[in-house]
């Protein structure tokens, strides 16, 4: 076989596998609603609202917030690109995924300021592992399940929301993946 036809059987696997990758990272619909449910993560287009958005960890100062020293808490999550006009009507639930795809306690809620361990954040009452923004029909963004545990905020400049947590139940260096979903409200 000459080099030529080697270049060019390479080419055509590094293209196919290319094209793979980008099939399995596709949004996977679900359900027949109208809207239906989306499943992404990272930087996705959402289909409900053909928008993009972008999803970013906001990490705590090292050592606080019952971080151990050296390493960050995950002390909320931020959106950006979202446009609220579009995609009115919806609502976003994030998750955080380990290594594992475990879905990870974003938030204590009960008064211990310390991280969830392995066994202490076990019980629903005392974590949340999602946060759920919502979008009204005018596109106005709020959370879903208010509490003195977590709070909304919007950069006009920047065009982000932040979702930020009070008491973060894992470390920032502990998220491998963030997963968002989106229905109708």
């Amino acid at each position: 076989m000459n080099s030529r036809v080697i270049k060019l059987y390479l080419g055509a696997f590094i293209l196919v596998v290319t094209g793979m990758g980008s099939i399995f990272a596709a949004n996977i619909n679900i359900n027949t609603a109208a809207r239906g449910q989306e499943f992404g993560q990272g930087e996705y287009r959402i289909k409900a609202c053909d928008s993009w958005v972008n999803l970013d960890i906001i990490q705590g100062t090292t050592g606080e917030m019952g971080a151990p020293e050296g390493f960050s808490p995950l002390t909320g999550i931020a959106i950006s690109g979202l446009d609220t006009k579009q995609c009115s009507k919806i609502s976003f639930t994030i998750s955080a995924l380990d290594a594992n795809g475990t879905v990870l306690p974003l938030y204590r809620t009960d008064s211990i300021p310390q991280m969830c361990g392995v066994k202490d954040c076990d019980d629903p009452k005392v974590n949340n592992s999602h946060l759920t923004l919502d979008l009204d029909a005018s596109g106005n963004a709020t959370l879903a399940d208010p509490n003195a545990f977590h709070r909304l905020s919007y950069d006009a400049i920047t065009g982000t929301y932040s979702i930020s947590v009070n008491q973060p139940g894992l470390l920032a260096k502990d998220v491998v993946r963030l997963n968002i979903q989106s229905g109708d409200i």
